[in-house]
């Protein structure tokens, strides 16, 4: 998506592993929602 570019662009800096542990997550729970919207 257009966030995850903007997240992933040349101005993101690398944050600390716990925060990027966080956004992982977060991104695998958005991940698991969709293939839930999906099949519904």
């Amino acid at each position: 998506t257009l966030e995850e570019r903007k997240w992933y662009s040349t101005e993101y800096t690398p944050p600390s592993t716990a925060k990027l542990r966080l956004m992982q997550d977060l991104h695998q729970r958005r991940n698991k929602q969709d293939d839930l919207i999906k099949t519904l």
